[in-house]
């Protein structure tokens, strides 16, 4: 057994909060396949805006064929 003796004085330790900016940024490509042009449009520029590439794809076969 090992006794460690506490100690009196307690460290003010506060994580720090996450930058605004580390919340918002993320990167990486995204296949994105929906045979609905209008659903495949709105997803597309949602995800560019949060920073994302995307290839768009009309359908399954499509995709596979970019992938």
């Amino acid at each position: 057994m090992l006794l460690l003796p506490t100690s009196a004085v307690t460290p003010n330790i506060e994580p720090e909060p996450p930058s605004p900016a580390s919340d918002t940024e993320r990167s990486g490509v995204i296949l994105f396949a929906d045979g609905e042009a209008e659903i495949r449009q709105l997803a597309s520029t949602v995800l560019r805006e949060a920073g994302y590439t995307v290839i768009e794809a009309i359908d399954g076969q499509d995709a596979i064929g970019i992938f």
